[in-house]
This record gives C-alpha cells, sequence and structure tokens, in this order.
C-alpha cells in the first residue's frame, strides 16, 4: 500500500495510509486505506482522494452505507484553514 500511496502524492510530503487486521466471529479481516490531499478539503473531501479496500465478505450495499455514515462523520466534516476547492 505504500507503493499506491505513493501513486496518488500531488503536494503532499509523505504517503498516508493505514492497515489494520481484525478478527470477525471466526474470520480474520484486513481493512487497508490509503488517502492524499492536506489543503483544499472543504466541502465534503473537496480535492481529496481516499481509497478502502477489504477482504471482508460483506453485502456491497452495507459497505457503501457504513462508508457513507463514516465519511460524514470524519472526512466531509475536515476543514483546513477554510479552504474550499476552486
Amino acid at each position: 500500500w505504500q507503493q499506491a500511496g505513493e501513486g496518488i502524492l500531488t503536494t503532499d510530503t509523505r504517503a498516508k495510509g493505514a492497515t489494520v487486521t481484525v478478527d470477525i466471529g471466526d474470520q480474520q479481516v484486513t481493512i487497508n486505506g490509503i488517502t492524499k490531499g492536506s489543503g483544499m478539503i472543504k466541502p465534503n473531501m473537496a480535492t481529496m482522494l481516499g481509497f478502502v479496500v477489504t477482504d471482508a465478505a460483506i453485502e456491497q450495499s452495507l459497505l457503501a452505507t457504513l462508508l457513507r455514515e463514516t465519511v460524514d462523520r470524519s472526512f466531509n466534516c475536515i476543514t483546513v484553514d477554510s479552504d474550499t476547492s476552486t
């Protein structure tokens, strides 16, 4: 994931990513995320890109709902010096 993170860099100073492995029931699941963009993030991520991948066996519609709810409470609340994309 480091190479993928580096591949989407623009004005960022370093790749940003995270990987977590968790046990859900009797299954081990891995979730990876990378993102780029630290300015011009308002409104709703604007020019920021974020990617999340998982090997979890989950319905696409549920995953989309969870992602939307999570992003609305996290990334979509961020402002960096009130910069808005043009």
